[in-house]
């Protein structure tokens, strides 16, 4: 375990390393466990964010982080919940419409549906920490190519994984990392195509 711990670490330095960002394994270490001894750089923070994608990969069975559901959960992505409340803005509750009010409205107990409100935010917190349910995030024009369809590449790149999933480990894991690069998928985080390419090798 501690072997693998060290390793986990060195690779998620390597990966940001290769990006062009350096990043000390030993301030990795300290901000992994909780303290750190300086404000994290923007640097840190990546590098703890390949450290848990790579960790991830690794806690999760081996058809996983190469399907679409892991590529989603990997990169804190995907559908919203269908617990997720829906608010309605605008549009005001008439005080006289008894339907208007929900059940629990005039119940002995009112802090009742408020508990259980905050009691299915931390399960599905707890799910995205565990990498089950990935959160929605919004693309913002200024950040991203709104001309790059990454659903179609992601498919490419699947494509490829598959075609070459008979190959040698270190062939299909070449390939592989080699069509991410050409696909450009994932512009903002380069590192992932390594953590894909370490779990075709495994």
């Amino acid at each position: 375990a501690g072997w693998q711990s060290r390793c986990d670490m060195t690779e998620a330095v390597r990966a940001l390393l290769l990006d062009g960002h350096l990043v000390d394994v030993g301030d990795l270490v300290l901000h992994d466990a909780g303290m750190d001894v300086r404000h994290p750089t923007h640097e840190l923070t990546r590098a703890a964010a390949a450290l848990r994608a790579r960790r991830t990969t690794l806690a999760r069975k081996a058809p996983w982080p190469l399907s679409i559901d892991g590529l989603a959960a990997l990169r804190g992505i995907g559908p919203v919940a269908e617990d997720k409340p829906v608010r309605i803005k605008g549009k005001r509750v008439d005080p006289e419409d008894d339907e208007a009010y929900p059940p629990y409205a005039n119940d002995a107990d009112p802090w009742k549906a408020h508990f259980a409100e905050i009691d299915a935010l931390l399960d599905r917190t707890s799910k995205v920490l565990a990498g089950e349910t990935p959160l929605p995030k919004s693309r913002s024009h200024l950040v991203y190519d709104p001309d790059q369809d990454e659903a179609e590449n992601e498919d490419l790149w699947l494509d490829v994984v598959k075609r070459t999933s008979s190959w040698p480990a270190i062939a299909a894991a070449a390939v592989a990392w080699n069509a991410w690069l050409d696909l450009n998928l994932y512009t903002r985080l380069p590192w992932h195509g390594l953590i894909m390419a370490a779990a075709i090798l495994r």
